[in-house]
């Protein structure tokens, strides 16, 4: 990215209550709004799941002139497990041709 000479770099504000932000873990993407901080530590709400472990990496991302500016990294200290309904599957028994 090219910035002119009298842009500077500005410093990264703290996270907020209630802002929306991009994370990345591992090859997924998905929102999350910001729902408590407190020092180091941040409570997220995520718009989708994701499938990942206690303790994997994540990158922060926020919108900063309508693009995703990376702000920061993270670890994940704990979460809610989903209930995932098994995958039905097709049969080929089942087909109107068969």
């Amino acid at each position: 990215m090219r910035t002119s000479g009298t842009e500077r770099a500005s410093r990264v504000s703290k996270l907020a209550k209630g802002e929306i932000l991009m994370l990345n873990i591992g090859s997924m993407s998905t929102g999350a709004k910001v729902v408590a901080v407190k020092n180091d530590l941040a409570k997220l709400a995520l718009t989708a799941p994701v499938c990942t472990n206690k303790l994997e990496k994540l990158a922060l991302s926020r919108r900063i002139e309508k693009h995703w500016r990376l702000i920061g990294w993270g670890t994940i200290q704990a979460g809610i497990t989903l209930d995932v309904p098994p995958a039905r599957s097709k049969s080929i028994l089942n087909t109107p041709h068969g």
